[in-house]
């Protein structure tokens, strides 16, 4: 998922140190970002959301 649609999400709090700060499940989580090389963007490494 793209940092900008993560950040959409009514279970996104913050980005903290390169880390999204989630609430999904009722529990904060804690994810990875990485850089997409090809086009720049930052996205999120396993979104609770993504695993449905």
């Amino acid at each position: 998922m793209k940092l900008e649609d993560c950040k959409k999400c009514k279970n996104h709090v913050e980005l903290r140190n390169y880390q999204v700060q989630c609430v999904y499940g009722g529990a904060m989580n804690s994810m990875a970002t990485t850089i997409d090389e090809k086009t720049g963007e930052y996205k999120i490494l396993a979104c609770p959301l993504e695993k449905k």
